[in-house]
């Protein structure tokens, strides 16, 4: 990969980010910030104009940086599993303190899209929003949007680290006894995690992922790589899990538990 002429990673991400919404954020990030009205009046924005955008800000920066800085212009954008594919990161930039990670306006919108609406109201708390706030977004915005203009106020008013966000997940759940203190007797079986994954509700797709110990990036980024289908992204979640801590079936019951699915605790052992 470090031999990899440079010119052809750019045609190889142009190629990746298709989509229109990641293109604007990725145009944002490389900034540009006339994507979205260009969009509008020439139509379909091509890869060949992402790598037309790509070439330009390349210009700009210097060669011996250029590796580092496109790999963080994809993270900016909502785009790690892209910058991953073509540049993965280097043990020497492993090493060094990462910086904080800050949500991006696409992953937001991707959030408020599974995100259950029975926590609208514990997520603003959690956030250090105000239930005034909360119910005044909600009665001008239902639903997904409410969500969505919950998380950009609090973006702007806070700041948007995704570890307090991680955080404040956390803490709307009731996470049983420390997981990994109780015996384990059984594995959960692949035949399982499949059924599992026709099972588990859509709605409680992040409240198992937090159980289980993913942070927002990360369960995201899984649903992203599966785009939005609940039911492959549950399969990858699970055996990820699976691959970490060898699936133990106790633990995973009671994180069916604390996800508000445990009925289905029986079902999935039959």
């Amino acid at each position: 990969m470090g031999d990899r002429d440079f010119d052809d990673i750019l045609k190889a991400v142009a190629t990746d980010v298709h989509d229109d919404l990641a293109i604007e954020e990725f145009g944002k990030a490389l900034g540009f910030r006339l994507v979205k009205t260009k969009m509008r009046r020439y139509g379909e924005f091509t890869n060949r104009d992402t790598l037309q955008m790509l070439r330009k800000w390349q210009k700009n920066v210097g060669k011996a940086k250029e590796r580092s800085l496109l790999r963080q212009k994809l993270i900016d954008a909502g785009l790690r599993r892209v910058a991953d594919r073509h540049l993965p990161e280097t043990a020497q930039a492993t090493s060094q303190a990462a910086r904080p990670s800050i949500i991006t306006d696409l992953q937001i919108i991707e959030l408020s899209n599974f995100f259950p609406l029975d926590k609208y109201d514990k997520l603003a708390v959690h956030l250090g929003l105000s239930i005034e706030d909360a119910h005044s977004i909600d009665e001008k915005y239902k639903d997904k949007k409410a969500t969505k203009v919950l998380l950009m106020t609090w973006k702007r008013r806070k700041g948007g680290r995704i570890e307090e966000l991680d955080t404040a997940l956390k803490n709307m759940l009731h996470i049983p006894e420390p997981l990994g203190r109780i015996r384990q007797d059984s594995y959960v079986t692949e035949s399982q995690i499949i059924k599992l994954s026709t099972l588990i509700p859509p709605s409680s797709y992040m409240d198992l992922a937090v159980v289980l110990g993913y942070g927002f990036a990360e369960f995201e980024a899984i649903m992203a790589r599966n785009m939005s289908d609940t039911m492959k992204a549950t399969v990858e979640l699970l055996n990820t899990w699976k691959t970490r801590t060898r699936g133990p079936t106790n633990e995973l019951d009671l994180a069916l538990i604390a996800a508000m699915c445990g009925g289905v605790i029986e079902q999935y052992k039959q």
